[in-house]
């Protein structure tokens, strides 16, 4: 065999080393072990390699080849210097089949190269007409050519037979509630043993998940909005999980990503993810939900306030889940978007199964007349409530309000004050804080003395460490926060606007046609939209502020109210309100000139 390739000095030729993945390069047979190979084989045969060999770690079942496509540009910045394309196997070279390596010999052939494998399967190609003097383009064969696409076939059929045992056991797995692939952002992927095997599972993050229930819990008390949320999670040390940036051949890390702020658009992409609540949707589910054997970072109804309608995950009579995105009916998508006003309380009175907005319609009856009916059957069983029930327990619940207007300035010294204890207790945890730093900054400078006068690498190893973990120390103790956001005249401001609630309650929130205005009012009064159940039993959570100074109707005025909540609730509260404030002032505009905050 070696006579065939007896070649005078000054040929050239080229290796190509390729595994799958960067793994494979270290378990498998390496590309150092394939170099190693090849360039044995081109000495013995007196080739000069003309560029070191190129390593690849690249799927071959893939048409688009960066690094062969680099080879190809080589090869055309010097037309006919290289000979031959000297690589370890045909399944090496590429898994693609036949078709994808017909391609690749063909693209070398047409800038003179031939295609050598160590193994030795191709053959030399051979002129058929040689013993007449002749050459035609169709003389020219190589006789190995039937042997290489039946090698071609075989890896192209190896890899599939692979490919399906690996990707259908993950598959049967997700289908059966356990974790494939990296982790969520929150958890941290965990083995068990299950009858005796392996599985993964994903289990809180001691670090991060801290941040992820923030979101969750903060989106569905339904007090902040997205922009707030982000600055409270950003102020808590949260910043996207960093990741290596690699270079093409994935050998080299050649920067990093991630380690950005929270913003309102990457908090909704989160907290729509039902995996956070143990739920599993996703293509290998065929789309529908699956419970994982492990829990989620928040309950199912935390995760369903959070996201307000726009994606809920329901459980039917059956046990099965269901998950409801942007008020469907039946199949996902169909929405309900369209304003009707026969249903003025369709969006400010919730489902008290699946707290979702309830749909409005009038279906026909056996005698042809229709019944107007508030409902909602999002995955569970039908709630239906006739439009006439449903709008008087409604009206007769807020016939029912009264409130201790009067009471008004004793409660506003008594915001004041908790606002001013707020601020003088973050003053002296900032003033603690900041000896804290200046005690960890003293130890730090110790530390970095040690080190220079370490000298073995283990000592210096260790204060390296020591030395990392207080600049984490550091950093956490400088992070100071102010106490609050809300000045005085957000205070009276939002007082002011109760009062205006408060005085004619009646005339507010049943009799407001305005759309959004009415989403507005409701929003303000109270803490979160009250379901169906909580207004036919009279127990509805309003804001604290109406809260604090509702009376029943036979209740004598008190001369003193009720201590206000803590600082944290009331600002809270008047957050939203600012939210909402330039709705509410073209609501109570005509009586009231203040300016608009």
């Amino acid at each position: 065999m070696e006579a065939r390739y007896s070649n005078p000095a000054g040929l050239q030729c080229i290796v190509h080393c390729r595994v799958s993945t960067t793994k494979q390069a270290y378990e498998g047979e390496s590309l150092d072990t394939q170099a190693a190979i090849c360039s044995k084989i081109a000495e013995t045969r007196g080739w000069t390699l003309a560029h070191e060999p190129w390593r690849e770690a690249f799927s071959g079942r893939k048409l688009q080849r960066p690094v062969f496509d680099d080879i190809l540009a080589f090869l055309d910045a010097r037309p006919g210097t290289v000979r031959y394309y000297l690589f370890r196997s045909i399944d090496r070279t590429t898994r693609g089949g036949s078709f994808s390596y017909e391609l690749m010999k063909r693209a070398l052939a047409e800038r003179g190269v031939e295609m050598v494998d160590s193994l030795g399967i191709i053959q030399p190609v051979r002129n058929t007409l040689d013993h007449l003097g002749f050459e035609y383009a169709w003389s020219r064969v190589s006789p190995s050519e039937i042997s290489e696409l039946v090698q071609a076939a075989l890896a192209k059929t190896e890899v599939s037979g692979i490919l399906t045992r690996l990707i259908g056991q993950e598959i049967s797995l997700r289908q059966r509630g356990y974790k494939i692939r990296p982790p969520a952002d929150g958890f941290i992927n965990q083995r068990i043993i299950v009858d005796g095997r392996k599985r993964t599972i994903e289990v809180p993050d001691p670090e991060r998940a801290k941040y992820l229930r923030a979101m969750f819990d903060l989106r569905a008390a339904g007090q902040l909005s997205d922009v707030q949320i982000c600055e409270r999670v950003n102020a808590m040390g949260y910043r996207t999980r960093e990741f290596k940036r690699w270079d093409r051949e994935h050998k080299t890390i050649i920067g990093t990503g991630g380690g950005v702020p929270l913003n309102p658009d990457r908090l909704q992409l989160i907290v729509r993810r039902p995996i956070y609540c143990g739920i599993i949707c996703e293509k290998w589910t065929h789309g529908r939900p699956v419970k994982a054997v492990y829990d989620g970072l928040v309950s199912i109804e935390t995760f369903n306030r959070a996201n307000r309608g726009s994606i809920a995950v329901v459980q039917d009579d059956d046990g099965q889940y269901h998950i409801v995105r942007d008020g469907s009916v039946g199949k996902w998508g169909q929405k309900q978007t369209i304003e009707n006003p026969l249903f003025p309380y369709r969006k400010v009175v919730v489902c008290p199964m699946c707290r979702c907005q309830f749909m409005g319609s009038s279906p026909t009856g056996k005698a042809g007349v229709r019944y107007p009916t508030y409902h909602c059957n999002r995955g569970h069983k039908y709630l239906g409530v006739p439009k006439r029930t449903f709008e008087e327990a409604i009206e007769a619940h807020v016939s029912r309000l009264r409130f201790r207007v009067g009471l008004l300035p004793t409660v506003r010294k008594a915001v004041i004050r908790e606002r001013d204890a707020a601020i003088a207790e973050t003053d002296a945890s900032a003033e603690a804080m900041e000896k804290s730093r200046q005690a960890l900054e003293l130890q730090k400078a110790g530390v970095v003395k040690a080190f220079k006068l370490a000298s073995s690498s283990a000592m210096r190893r260790s204060l390296e460490a020591d030395l990392e973990d207080l600049d984490r120390q550091i950093e956490e103790a400088a992070r100071t926060h102010s106490a609050t956001k809300v000045t005085l005249d957000d205070i009276d401001g939002y007082l002011t606007d109760a009062k205006s609630v408060m005085e004619h309650p009646g005339v507010l929130l049943i009799s407001e046609a305005n759309p959004t205005q009415r989403d507005a009012l409701y929003g303000f009064f109270f803490e979160t939209y009250p379901t169906w159940r909580e207004i036919s039993d009279g127990t509805p959570k309003c804001a604290w502020i109406f809260s604090l100074l509702s009376r029943s109707e036979s209740e004598k005025l008190w001369s003193v109210p009720s201590p206000p909540p803590d600082w944290n609730t009331i600002e809270r509260s008047i957050l939203k309100w600012k939210l909402l404030a330039p709705t509410l002032f073209h609501l109570f505009r005509k009586g009231n000139r203040r300016k608009r905050p």
